[in-house]
């Protein structure tokens, strides 16, 4: 970096490296940096010296992946990250008259996280950082509250927002950092829990965690603001990760972050025994089938011994998994599509797609579905039932075929 015209003074400039840190200050000219090995360069700082620096403000901005152009520095403060692995891909410099020109947030580190639980039997135990566990895992000891905090955030703005659903009480108030989330003294399990990060800080990490649910153990990620645990099923969390991600970053959310119930029946349907409910939200929550799991069209049955493939691989898998059965033949066929209802498993015409309905409401059903975009879709409302004919999202889709009346 070079600057002409500038009476008086001069610029002297330093950067953070990959696997480096700081390199010392450089001036007028001086390579910054390394050359032939491929380290990126994270951040910067810039300065003028002499009287120039006494009438003039030097302002720079960088622009890094996923984020774009971050605010403005000004007279060698820090213009990019730190401890996140992302390169400056430009840099812009300007220098104005001093007390001109504008700042604004211009360099980035990843906030601390510290997560701190409040179990049965036990208290308030000590805090803990990213990707630990918060809770008891193995004990069947209930979650009750929790106090999360991001602290030394180096200039950059926000707090963490939580708010837990309570047994017997429900969705509480969110509650601001290092504030109580949950009930203590109540005997009261938290059973799902929401979190979200705010202010400056929110548009550039996402915050995901993560619930240990009596009977379930670890479930999928959730993400800013998404819920994870269960609601009306009496399932007690037991223990809770958290983690801050770049946004922009790869992240493995893995099975569903929540226990779904399983759905009623219908008036027409046998009576469903806590059993089948089990088995039910077993197989929802498990990461071989659950919503989002990859499943193309060669995929074969994981559990059962019926040669089918894609969609149909799913529907015998859930068929072995929930009744026992090796396939849907082993179920009553009908061809009335108004006597489609929980548990079924459904043909329809045309290239013979398979999906199983997990519950019914008037037209609308709650399906479960392998080989849809390549993956597993558990979806409420998506299917309509219109005379002989399903609709998906409101579209004719294709013809019903015959139904398995699996129970």
């Amino acid at each position: 970096m070079k600057v002409s015209g500038l009476a008086e003074g001069s610029v002297r400039y330093r950067t953070h490296l990959q696997d480096i840190g700081w390199q010392g200050w450089k001036g007028d000219g001086e390579v910054s940096g390394t050359v032939g090995q491929s380290r990126r360069v994270e951040a910067v700082r810039i300065e003028l010296t002499g009287d120039a620096a006494l009438k003039y403000d030097v302002i720079y901005r960088v622009h890094v992946p996923n984020m774009g152009w971050l605010g403005w520095a000004k007279n060698g403060e820090v213009a990019g990250s730190e401890g996140m692995a992302l390169r400056i891909e430009a840099l812009q410099v300007r220098i104005v008259p001093a007390g001109t020109g504008e700042t604004g947030l211009s360099a980035l580190s990843k906030p601390e996280l510290r997560v701190k639980a409040h179990s049965a039997n036990v208290g308030w135990q000590a805090s803990v950082g990213e990707g630990a566990s918060a809770g008891t895992t193995g004990r069947a000891l209930r979650l009750e509250a929790l106090k999360l905090t991001m602290p030394g955030f180096d200039g950059v703005g926000g707090a963490i927002s939580t708010r837990a659903h309570v047994s017997n009480v429900g969705w509480m108030n969110w509650t601001a950092s290092g504030e109580v989330t949950g009930t203590t003294g109540r005997g009261l399990a938290m059973e799902a829990v929401q979190i979200n990060i705010i202010g400056n800080v929110a548009s550039f990490f996402d915050i995901y965690y993560r619930a240990h649910v009596s009977n379930y153990g670890w479930l999928g990620w959730a993400r800013n603001g998404e819920t994870a645990g269960s609601t009306g099923m009496s399932l007690p969390m037991e223990a809770v990760e958290v983690r801050v991600v770049p946004k922009g970053s790869s992240f493995d959310c893995g099975r569903s972050a929540t226990v779904q119930p399983a759905p009623q029946p219908q008036p027409s349907a046998p009576a469903q025994t806590s059993s089948y409910v089990a088995e039910i939200n077993g197989f929802l929550v498990d990461s071989r089938w659950a919503n989002g799991t990859r499943w193309a069209s060669g995929q074969r049955p994981k559990i059962s011994g019926y040669g089918a493939s894609g969609c149909c691989a799913y529907a015998v898998d859930l068929c072995k998994y929930v009744f026992g059965a090796d396939s849907y033949r082993e179920g009553e066929e009908f061809h009335d599509p108004s006597e489609i209802r929980a548990g079924d498993v459904i043909k329809v015409t045309g290239s013979q797609h398979w999906f199983v309905v997990l519950g019914r409401d008037g037209d609308s059903l709650w399906t479960a579905e392998g080989n849809w975009g390549g993956k597993v879709v558990v979806a409420d409302g998506t299917y309509t039932v219109r005379g002989n004919t399903l609709c998906r999202n409101g579209s004719k889709f294709r013809t019903f075929s015959a139904g398995y009346h699996m129970q």
